[in-house]
């Protein structure tokens, strides 16, 4: 869990899994993408996509 102050004196938690990115498509940076919000929004969340089955051809209950 990465952790250091922000721009603006807070702090600022980012959470990614080793197997996972983030896709932006407007900004070159997380910076520049977490800049697009004022001080009022205190946390931003993103949508989680799958890119495939990892094998499965079934549900199953069990992981």
């Amino acid at each position: 869990m990465p952790m250091r102050a922000s721009g603006r004196g807070r702090i600022g938690w980012r959470f990614f899994d080793a197997d996972e990115f983030l896709l932006l498509r407007e900004d070159a940076t997380l910076g520049g993408f977490l800049q697009r919000f004022d001080d009022s929004v205190s946390a931003v969340a993103v949508n989680w996509v799958v890119f495939g089955s990892g094998g499965q051809a079934a549900w199953r209950p069990a992981p």
